[in-house]
């Protein structure tokens, strides 16, 4: 058995885990330090961008990327303080709803700065995904509570589905980097999921998604906006 510190017993059916005061802080600090990471790794895509689609993709795919760790992070200090319920309620739901815009921000480089198939599916990949985004949030922000499971079940749909699509399609680049940092996701849920068996397993989750986070910026870095690869947005006409 972990030392009473490090790990609360697992809650009941229907209960949520109350954390210890260790895993509370840990929690807080692996997503307060990646807040200024996240801007100055923003601002950098922004200042390479060379057209306005690569601009906005880029500040759409910053502010996501900061809002996931700003919200993340109010939401634990919030919960750890515990002298607002419905404060710590409001900001739960946001910190899972940000969750799917961050994810739809993930794919945009994909979907706008290549020259898509011409098919209707892929034509229409590009604003479905915003859409399911929204939609995603909508459950969070309404029933999320009454239905935890089927939150977790429509982030591994969403996260999963749309990146087997583009590999349908061979002319995407980078489609195994991709995948690649989406395993570090799919291994964080397995933490998510393990308060009260696995110590300090929110924390383990939040590192993870850090390595999937950097895996993934990397990639978009590289393939869309360093300027060796600019010749790929000349290719595909978008400057």
């Amino acid at each position: 058995m972990p030392p009473s510190w490090a790990m609360n017993k697992k809650p009941l059916a229907g209960c949520s885990y109350v954390p210890t005061a260790a895993e509370h802080v840990a929690s807080i600090f692996t997503h307060v330090i990646m807040i200024p990471i996240a801007i100055v790794a923003s601002v950098i895509l922004v200042l390479k961008a060379s057209t306005f689609v690569s601009f906005f993709v880029a500040l759409i795919y910053g502010t996501c990327g900061i809002s996931l760790f700003i919200v993340s992070s109010a939401f634990h200090i919030s919960f750890y303080l515990n002298d607002n319920k419905k404060l710590t309620d409001n900001l739960r739901k946001s910190d899972r709803a940000v969750i799917y815009l961050f994810m739809a921000a993930c794919y945009s480089p994909w979907l706008f700065l290549i020259q898509m198939p011409q098919n209707v599916l892929f034509l229409n990949l590009r604003w479905l995904i915003w859409l399911l985004a929204f939609l995603g949030v909508l459950f969070e922000m309404t029933c999320s509570r009454r239905y935890p499971a089927l939150g977790i079940i429509f982030y591994l749909l969403y996260g999963i589905v749309p990146g087997i699509l583009l590999d349908l399609d061979m002319q995407f680049p980078a489609i195994s980097e991709l995948k690649f940092s989406g395993a570090f996701y799919l291994i964080g849920v397995m933490f998510f999921r393990s308060e009260g068996i696995i110590p300090f397993a929110h924390a383990i989750w939040h590192i993870l998604v850090i390595f999937g986070v950097s895996m993934h910026y990397l990639t978009i870095y590289k393939y869309f906006y360093a300027a060796e690869y600019n010749n790929l947005l000349i290719l595909t006409g978008k400057i």
